[in-house]
Order: structure tokens, then C-alpha cells, then sequence
């Protein structure tokens, strides 16, 4: 199958590291300038166009040295690695549902790849279907990537290159504050998860939380006390997390975002009601003192199910479920809408 997918779809800068993509019976990546070649097979050991929705290889070109790559075309994007990794959790369709360059540290088998990936074209999640490309540069940096971690505190976290691989991943996605994942997180996340309800047609749902009245907390106890109680807020949050596929997320200030795939509406804003009953019932304790302020805190809710929905993006779901959480507090607050 031929594709048309011209450069100045990409970045300048691509066209001046690797190969013209042009379609061609031969399935492959055709060969540009001299110049060009020389800098590719120094720069990366695969180039390849995949397509995002599925994980199948379009096109690529590879170097000699690179043991690891698909031999042909249409292999899935996971065979170099010998991984059974879901396709929706890759670099390529969170930049393809972003519209933007991605970059992926992976470590496999006693190996570590850089992966870049750049969208070909639009990024919205409904087009999917219809076959948008990216291309990707893959290149095994084992032997020639260097670390340097001087902060003495951070040295004695990680023992070896695994160690701090696993630690960058952490940080990229952990609020600093609450020790919760961040919005990067969700805008990582999100988009793969209501892609794969698309195709599996599972519902995804989800609900974003606010506290009420939470300036009145700052203005009258300080900052110091807010963030005390966000993160005890947070905490409890973490309680009604119920299987590995479910997460909660601090999405910005004192809102937090809930997502529970594969879960139906009504069930979603059953497991919300119980949140914020619990919520209610808690004592916030805003000082670590002996005797510190205690007050009572609640919480909005708004709940959206990707069902609802005739254009399934993040902003789309993220929008109805944030419209429903403003219509919780003109209700009155401490409701669940």
C-alpha cells in the first residue's frame, strides 16, 4: 500500500537528518542525498513510519548494525524490543494525539533505546481510524549515553543506569506536592486509553473533583495549611483507586481528575458519591503541630463517560466532565453532578 505523506508535514529539521519518504512498491524508505545516508547511520539505527492506531510498521529503513528491527514492513512496532507491550501505552500515539514531537528512554533486555517519534499529521483521536502516521527514529544508546547525578541525596537512590531510568520516568509524572500522577500524566494516558475504547468499544469514564471554597482555606490559615490539605486529600483519593487500570491524577491547583476505564457512567458516579461522602465525614488536620487547626472540607464532582460523547478527544471528555463540576457547585456544592 502506497502512502502520501510529504515532508512538509514535518519538522525542517527532519528533512535535513533522514531519508525523503516517497511511495513506493518496494514498501521501504527511499535513499535521499549521500550526505544524508552518512548522517542517518550515525544518527539512528531504524527510521520507520508507523501507524499509530494499530502499532503495524508502514515503511522503515534500517541500519546493517541494527540485529534487533523487523525485517519487513507491516511487523508490529513492539517486535524489535521482544516485548508484549500494548500499543497504546507508546510514544507514537501520544505524539500523534498531541501533534508533537515525543521522546522515549526505554530500557529492554540490558539495552537502552531513544525513541523519538513525530506526528505526520493531524492529531485529533477520531481520525485515527482513518491511518495517521508517524514516523519514528529509533536508536540504541547503550553504549554511548552518560548520566551524572551530583546531588548527593539522589546518588544514593539510584545504584545503576535501571535505577535511573526508572527514577526520570517517575519524576516526568509525579506531582511534586501530593505524590500523585500529574497532568503530563493524564496527557500521556488519557488519549491512548479512549483510543482503545474506540476500538474495543468499552466505556471509559471520567470525573473531575474541586474543593470547595478552597481560597477561603489560604486566605484565612495561610498556603502552607492548603497544601496540607491537598495532600491529605490526596491520600484518601488514592483509597478508592480500585484495579491497575483506574487512576487519579492532580490535574491543576485544587483540582484532581479521576479516570476509571472500562467503568459505565452510572457506576462511576457511584464510586464519586462515596468519595465525597468520605471526604465530608474527614477531619483536616492543616499543620503538622501539637495542636493545629482542624476544619471540614467537601468536594464538587463532575462525571463524563466517553459514550456521551460524538467527537472522543481528551479536551472533549475533560470538557463535559468539568462543565458537570461547575454545574455541582451552582447546585450548591458538595454534590456529585
Amino acid at each position: 500500500m502506497a502512502y502520501n505523506c510529504p515532508w512538509h508535514k514535518t519538522t525542517k529539521a527532519v528533512k535535513k537528518t533522514v531519508y525523503e519518504l516517497q511511495p513506493n512498491p518496494q514498501n521501504r524508505l527511499s535513499e535521499g542525498s549521500l550526505y544524508s545516508r552518512l548522517l542517518y547511520s550515525r544518527l539512528f539505527d531504524l527510521v520507520r513510519v508507523v501507524e499509530a492506531r494499530t502499532g503495524q510498521v508502514i515503511e522503515f529503513q534500517k541500519d546493517g548494525s541494527h540485529e534487533g528491527a523487523p525485517h519487513e514492513g507491516g511487523a508490529q512496532c513492539t517486535d524489535m524490543f521482544e516485548e508484549e507491550e500494548g500499543w497504546r501505552k507508546c510514544v507514537d500515539l501520544r505524539a500523534l494525539c498531541f501533534d508533537e514531537q515525543r521522546v522515549k528512554l526505554k530500557y529492554i533486555q540490558g539495552s537502552i533505546f531513544l525513541i523519538i517519534s513525530i506526528p505526520m499529521g493531524g492529531g485529533k483521536l477520531n481520525e485515527i481510524a482513518s491511518g495517521n502516521l508517524v514516523l519514528e527514529f529509533v536508536k540504541n544508546i547503550t553504549d554511548s549515553i552518560a548520566f551524572e547525578v551530583q546531588d548527593e541525596e539522589a546518588k544514593a537512590k539510584v545504584s545503576n543506569i535501571t535505577d535511573i531510568i526508572d527514577q526520570i520516568n517517575k519524576m516526568a509524572v509525579t506531582d511534586s506536592l501530593t505524590q500523585l500522577l500529574n497532568r503530563r500524566f493524564i496527557d500521556d494516558k488519557l488519549p491512548g486509553i479512549l483510543t482503545d475504547n474506540a476500538i474495543t468499544h468499552r466505556p471509559v469514564s471520567v470525573a473531575i473533583l474541586d474543593i470547595d471554597f478552597f481560597k477561603e482555606i489560604n486566605d484565612t490559615y495561610g498556603h502552607q495549611a492548603g497544601d496540607a490539605a491537598l495532600k491529605k486529600l490526596a491520600k484518601i483519593l488514592s483509597t478508592f483507586i480500585r484495579r491497575d487500570s483506574d487512576f487519579v491524577a492532580r490535574y491543576g491547583g485544587e483540582e484532581f481528575l479521576f479516570c476509571f476505564p472500562g467503568t459505565p457512567l452510572k457506576v462511576a458516579k457511584l464510586i464519586c458519591e462515596r468519595v465525597r461522602a468520605r471526604i465530608e465525614r474527614e477531619f483536616f488536620f492543616l499543620e503538622e503541630s501539637s495542636d493545629p487547626p482542624v476544619i471540614r472540607i467537601t468536594i464538587s464532582i463532575g462525571v463524563a463517560e466517553s459514550g456521551e460523547l460524538s467527537d472522543l478527544t481528551q479536551q472533549a471528555i475533560v470538557e463535559l466532565a468539568d462543565t458537570r463540576l461547575y454545574a455541582a457547585k451552582k447546585a450548591g456544592r458538595n454534590k456529585v453532578v
